[in-house]
């Protein structure tokens, strides 16, 4: 019988970045995916492999996505492009 996945497992792992250059302490929120009923792993798509500090990478697996976070008394709106929002059509995606 093939599971449906209707019920999921989150787990999120929150790692402290301490620079030894006088750099302000970064943030990763490192997320994995797993249907609670059969235990599948979901893959994230659409996003580059790697780690960066500025935007979303992933695990080469791509079982993990490593998404960089602040505090929220650190988050700035001023000079946030509203233009780079997208909205992509599931029937766009290959």
């Amino acid at each position: 019988m093939n599971c449906e996945h209707f019920n999921f497992k989150a787990n999120v792992n929150v790692a402290r970045i301490e620079h030894t250059d006088n750099q302000p302490m970064t943030f990763s929120a490192d997320i994995t995916i797993n249907c609670a009923d059969c235990g599948e792993k979901f893959h994230f798509i659409g996003v580059d492999y790697g780690y960066s500090p500025l935007q979303p990478m992933l695990s080469a697996n791509v079982l993990e996505m490593r998404a960089p976070i602040r505090p929220g008394e650190s988050f700035v709106f001023a000079g946030y492009d509203k233009s780079k929002i997208k909205i992509i059509e599931s029937e766009e995606i290959n």
